[in-house]
């Protein structure tokens, strides 16, 4: 019998296999129509090998999910659900390589945005250029947070061996002596 965390683990899988399914289409879409065809959060577009390699390995851990619920294990998928939570919370850095979620509600219709653009004589999308431009404004801003992240961090380690050495009666930043 599934547990709601089995049910909850293959309706997100099931979800993802549908956004994989949206993937492999949109991979045989220009640069540009991709950028266009769903309103996508900044990140690398995923190649079609990944996509694939993505779907094959949702699949096997669909059927193992399906196959540890038949057995009555009722903590697989438990333990799949705290691994996913504490990834996001603690292990995980914002990267741009990643292959973002796909809804087909959520699809533009490229064709007649053409057609529209056509019989109106004009574009009133921005040109390939400008584009590229500001999505090149926008990995500078991710780089630059990523920069800031990582110094915060380094200066938060070295208010915590600081924090540490006062608590332990050691001034500042000196050693402690060191025994021979």
């Amino acid at each position: 019998m599934a547990t709601p965390a089995d049910q909850r683990l293959l309706e997100l899988l099931g979800r993802w296999l549908e956004s994989l399914e949206l993937h492999t289409k949109y991979s045989s879409l220009d640069d540009d129509s991709y950028w266009k065809v769903q309103p996508w959060s900044e990140h690398q577009r995923p190649t079609r090998w990944i996509i694939d390699l993505a779907r094959q390995k949702t699949l096997a851990l669909r059927a193992q999910v399906e196959q540890r619920a038949k057995t009555g294990d009722t903590q697989f998928s438990d333990a799949l659900e705290l691994m996913a939570f504490l990834a996001n919370l603690v292990g995980a850095e914002h990267i741009e390589r990643y292959i973002p979620v796909a809804d087909a509600s959520n699809e533009r219709d490229l064709s007649s945005r053409t057609a529209e653009h056509a019989a109106a004589g004009t574009s009133q999308q921005p040109s390939a250029s400008v584009t590229a431009e500001a999505r090149l404004a926008s990995r500078t801003v991710a780089v630059a947070a990523k920069i800031t992240v990582s110094t915060a961090r380094v200066a938060s380690e070295i208010v915590m061996a600081v924090s540490t050495c006062s608590a332990r009666g050691m001034s500042g930043l000196t050693r402690p002596p060191v025994r021979r």
